[in-house]
């Protein structure tokens, strides 16, 4: 079987730069200086939470850069890529599909079919998924077909299979680059970061999470008065 070692990429300066971004808003938001009025502290204020934002988007291009160059097969390539293409395996898919139904016949459950199937079972049931009884009389059926997928996905990573190997540990890898992407552009020049791109962020890199969204700093900052400098033609 083929060890499933993922590249953990380093998403430090992600945090870094969101937890900098926002340091650098309060900071300009609580500068003091007696010798300007308040116009000209105000364009002095604008003016620091504007070079903050210039320096963090440079940040969230680079942080769609590095989610959009990762290469490798994806989970639907795989799926995809077991569809016979030949005669031979024409033959053979549909040698299994028959054996799977006398399985389900004899109280197999779908579950039990797939977790013992190997990768030539894999690519039939791939092909029975959508008419499968379980399916066709699920309350969500096509929720329950991806279920089925993803179960099959995961049973071809079990067997070693290469290119499905491959796949889950490209999946690794992406997960954290496409949250930071999310969170980064979705935060550019203090936009509001939606619930599922946070969600995301906490499955993907709970750690840089908890420094963005979940830190003292976090809760502490006066939202309104940055958004007010934002928002300013000073």
């Amino acid at each position: 079987m083929t060890e499933n070692a993922a590249h953990t990429p380093d998403t430090t300066p992600y945090a870094d730069a969101q937890v900098a971004r926002d340091a650098a808003a309060q900071a300009a938001v609580n500068m003091r200086n007696d010798d300007l009025v308040p116009d000209a502290l105000d364009r002095a204020r604008a003016t620091a939470i504007r070079t903050a934002d210039a320096a963090h988007a440079e940040v969230a291009a680079a942080a769609r850069a590095a989610r959009d160059a990762l290469t490798g097969p994806s989970r639907a390539d795989v799926l995809t890529g077991r569809a016979p293409a030949t005669a031979d395996q024409v033959a053979v898919a549909t040698i299994q599909r028959a054996q799977v139904q006398t399985l389900l016949d004899h109280g197999r459950t779908i579950l039990d079919v797939i977790d013992a199937a190997d990768e030539n079972r894999v690519a039939a049931l791939l092909s029975m998924v959508e008419t499968l009884p379980d399916v066709l009389n699920a309350t969500e059926p096509d929720a329950l077909a991806v279920e089925l997928q993803d179960r099959l996905f995961d049973r071809l990573v079990a067997l070693g299979e290469a290119d499905a190997v491959a796949a889950k540990q490209r999946e690794a890898t992406l997960a954290p680059l496409a949250a930071w992407a999310a969170v980064l552009t979705e935060s550019e020049n203090g936009g509001e970061v939606t619930s599922g791109a946070r969600s995301a962020l906490f499955r993907a890199d709970e750690v840089g999470y908890q420094r963005v969204f979940a830190s003292g700093a976090a809760y502490a900052l006066d939202s309104r008065a940055i958004a007010r400098l934002r928002s300013s033609q000073l």
